[in-house]
């Protein structure tokens, strides 16, 4: 099974129905306009992401980026010192807000870990497969537990910089089959014609974990001003060790409503604090 039959998989999870949008009921830092933010941010280099795994024939993105932005969580809040692996597969088996490998959104996945928490990798190793029946979470196990969720609606580039400067960030993107084609380099809208929402809405969950501005030297399909640092969840060997860079430029055009391949449209990221939040159907 192709990396795009898998992303069919999903489409029907993320897309076919209503999902719940959480505002924050606070006014935070992460939240105002006018912060000041680092010129890049590179997580994975600062030992705060693990390398990027495989989900294979599995529509368990969300479940990949969920577990992967948790770790990062769990590093950056000082809860531990060093990056754990926390386990894909209890979310998979256990989430039942979520549908296993036909695919599932962060912010449900969020909910399931602050109630329950998550286990270590090793303890729950991931089969790429899901079964809700057959769930084996173990309460004893339990390593990390995030306080709270938020997810934000179509914010742009200068809001989400913010938030990722502090953490990395699950988004959705809208994935299609020019994304097999990635090596190295700098991704844009030319190349990757991804981000008109007429085509088509979000359809892959992955973490955005930095980001930077061009220095002349990099390769891009087209020029760039602006990247994002984007951790995709297809393995090692897929783009630059895992990792792809997608261009910011252009975020609210007529082309790009919501930024390159829709990213900015549903950020969503957990919090160790139990804020108040309201929710908001989107259609």
């Amino acid at each position: 099974m192709t990396e795009i039959e898998v992303l069919s998989r999903e489409i029907d999870a993320m897309n076919d129905h209503s999902h719940a949008h959480i505002k924050p009921g606070h006014e935070g830092l992460l939240q105002q306009a006018n912060v000041d933010v680092p010129e890049s941010v590179d997580w994975f280099k600062m030992g705060a992401v693990t390398e990027p795994r495989d989900q294979s024939k599995c529509g368990s993105c969300w479940a990949f980026t969920t577990a992967s932005t948790l770790e990062a969580l769990a590093v950056i809040s000082g809860k531990y010192k060093e990056i754990p692996t926390f386990s894909m597969q209890q979310l998979l088996d256990c989430d039942i807000s979520d549908d296993g490998c036909d695919g599932g959104w962060m912010y449900k996945a969020y909910n399931y870990t602050r109630t329950n928490g998550i286990m270590l990798y090793d303890d729950y190793p991931y089969k790429m497969s899901a079964d809700h029946n057959k769930c084996l979470y173990n309460s004893s196990r339990e390593l990390f537990r995030n306080g709270g969720m938020v997810q934000e609606k179509n914010i742009d580039n200068k809001a989400l910089k913010a938030i990722v400067s502090r953490q990395p960030v699950g988004v959705g993107i809208r994935s299609n089959s020019n994304f097999q084609f990635y090596k190295t380099g700098i991704m844009t809208e030319e190349f990757l014609n991804c981000s008109d929402p007429n085509q088509g809405a979000v359809n892959h969950g992955v973490a955005v974990v930095g980001y930077g501005k061009t220095k002349g030297d990099e390769k891009m399909s087209h020029w760039c001003e602006e990247y994002w640092i984007v951790r995709n969840t297809w393995g090692t060997k897929w783009g630059e060790n895992g990792f792809v860079k997608l261009c910011m430029d252009g975020y609210g055009s007529a082309a790009m409503p919501y930024g390159i391949c829709q990213l900015n449209r549903y950020p969503t990221y957990p919090t160790m604090e139990n804020h108040p939040v309201e929710v908001e159907l989107l259609v």
